[in-house]
């Protein structure tokens, strides 16, 4: 799919965005950074500069994990009844959902290196956005899996 190309473009040149980031900034950086923020945003731990990379591997480690899942959602099984096949509208309206978590997930962590690096405290609706932002699109898709699986259900009791 079209799509599927798009998104694994975006998501490395954000993750290769990420890298140059902090390669470029890595001079003008205090030895002493901000390597994590509480729910609203506040520093509340500092630590040396090289931890801007733990970020980074977070990223990497998010970019992987989301291509995996997207390459196998054909290999799920949500239960004995309903199995996810390529090219069906289930099968699309998870991959969009997974696609968006994954780009949110990235661009969060991209921020979180920008914030880092600036030292300063997140935007007071940055950690709540960024949670909705990941919860919304898991619920549309147990949602939707549970309602396939209900459908099936029944379409088997009623034959019999």
């Amino acid at each position: 799919m079209k799509y599927q190309r798009i998104e694994l473009y975006v998501s490395r040149l954000l993750l290769l965005g990420s890298l140059v980031y902090i390669l470029l900034e890595w001079n003008q950086m205090p030895n002493i950074i901000p390597s994590h923020f509480n729910g609203i945003g506040e520093i509340d731990h500092y630590d040396e500069k090289s931890s801007i990379f733990m970020i980074f591997i977070c990223i990497l480690v998010v970019h992987i994990c989301f291509i995996t899942l997207e390459k196998n959602i054909e290999n799920w099984k949500v239960s004995i009844l309903v199995r996810v096949q390529k090219n069906t509208p289930i099968y699309r309206m998870i991959y969009m959902m997974l696609t968006i978590i994954h780009l949110i997930c990235m661009i969060s962590m991209l921020i979180l290196i920008v914030y880092s690096i600036r030292g300063s405290n997140l935007p007071n609706l940055f950690p709540m956005l960024m949670i909705l932002g990941i919860l919304l699109p898991v619920c549309v898709i147990v949602i939707k899996l549970l309602w396939e699986s209900w459908k099936e259900y029944h379409k088997y009791e009623d034959i019999s």
